[in-house]
C-alpha cells in the first residue's frame, strides 16, 4: 500500500494507522496523485471530515485555499446581515467554511450558498450549521431529484397545482413567466407552508401595484381604503406585495380565497398555510433556492 519510503516512514510513526489508511483511501478514491505524499496525508488526516463533506481533497483545497472563499462569502454575509432588521451573524469562521464546502460539493452556485447562509442568520428562525448543511443536501438530493417541494406528495400533484395556480393568476390579471416556489418547503420535510414568488421587473411591478391602488379606491373610497393603500405602499417600498392586495374579480372573491379552494380540490399539499406574492427580481426578497412551477 505505502509506495514511497517517505510514506512508509510516516505510517510507521503514526499513532493511529487506521487514520492513515482512511486518509490514503480517500485520496485513492479521488485518484489523486497526492496519495503517496506524506504531507498531504497528514493534511487529510487533520481535516478528514471537512474534506469528505466538501466532496474530496481537490474541492476542499479549492474552497479553503488561502482563505479566499471564506473571506468572500463572509464579507457578503456580514454586509447583508448588518443591513437587515432581525438578522445577526450566527456562524463561526469554521462553520462558514464547512457550509461553503458542503455547498460546493453539491455543485450549488455561489448565489444559492450566499442566500442560504443569509436565511440561516434570521433571529426568529435560526438554522445552525449542521442543519443548514442538511437542508442544502435536502434541496439537491430530494427536492430537485423528485421535482416537487416537500409539501407535495408527488410530481403529478405539484404539476396539477402549478397548472391551477397559473390559470388563477391569469384570471386575476397577474402575468409573469417567472413563477417559483421559495422557502422552507424546498429545504426541510418539516415545512408547514408554501411560498409562491411571482417575479417581475420594476416597471411591471409598478404598473400592477398602481392598478391595485386604483381597485382599492373604487372598492373602499373612504378611510379604510386610505389605510389599506398606506399598508400597500409599505409593501411596495420593500419590493414585495402579498396576494391580499391583488384586485378582485367577479363575484368579488379574493385571490387567496380562490387559492385555498384550489388547494382543497387538489388534496395534495400537506402545507397548512400559503403565501403568494409578487416580488421585484433582484431585490431583497429575491432569495434562493428556487423551484419553478411545472
Amino acid at each position: 500500500m505505502y509506495a514511497s519510503k517517505e510514506l512508509r516512514d510516516y505510517a510507521s510513526k503514526a499513532d493511529d494507522t487506521d487514520k492513515v489508511f482512511d486518509a490514503w483511501h480517500l485520496l485513492l478514491e479521488e485518484k489523486s496523485l497526492e496519495k503517496t505524499n506524506a504531507k498531504v496525508l497528514k493534511e487529510v488526516e487533520d481535516n478528514y471530515q471537512a474534506i469528505k463533506n466538501a466532496g474530496g481533497y481537490s474541492k476542499w483545497k479549492n474552497v479553503t485555499g488561502a482563505g479566499n472563499w471564506l473571506s468572500t462569502f463572509k464579507n457578503k454575509l456580514v454586509t447583508r446581515v448588518q443591513g437587515s432588521t432581525g438578522f445577526a451573524l450566527k456562524h463561526t469562521d469554521a462553520e462558514i467554511t464547512q457550509i461553503i464546502n458542503k455547498g460546493k460539493s453539491l455543485n450549488l452556485t455561489d448565489d444559492i450558498i450566499d442566500d442560504m447562509l443569509f436565511i440561516s442568520c434570521r433571529d426568529a428562525k435560526r438554522i445552525d450549521a449542521v442543519e443548514l448543511m442538511q437542508q442544502m443536501d435536502n434541496y439537491v438530493n430530494v427536492v430537485l431529484k423528485n421535482g416537487h417541494p416537500y409539501t407535495f406528495n408527488s410530481l403529478e400533484n405539484f404539476t396539477e397545482f402549478s397548472s391551477k395556480l397559473k390559470k388563477q393568476l391569469s384570471d386575476y390579471g397577474i402575468i409573469s413567466n417567472d413563477i417559483k416556489i421559495q422557502g422552507s418547503a424546498l429545504r426541510t420535510p418539516n415545512a408547514k407552508d408554501i411560498d409562491v414568488a411571482i417575479f417581475m421587473n420594476e416597471n411591471d411591478f409598478a404598473v400592477l401595484t398602481n392598478k391595485m391602488k386604483d381597485a382599492i379606491r373604487k372598492r373602499s373610497p373612504w378611510l379604510a381604503g386610505d389605510n389599506l393603500i398606506k399598508n400597500l405602499e409599505t409593501e411596495i417600498s420593500k419590493g414585495k406585495v402579498n396576494a391580499f392586495y391583488f384586485d378582485r374579480i367577479e363575484p368579488y372573491t379574493s385571490f387567496m380565497n380562490d387559492f385555498y379552494e384550489a388547494r382543497k380540490v387538489l388534496g395534495s399539499s400537506t402545507a397548512t398555510t400559503a403565501d403568494v406574492s409578487i416580488i421585484i427580481k433582484g431585490k431583497g426578497f429575491d432569495i434562493k433556492p428556487y423551484l419553478d412551477l411545472k
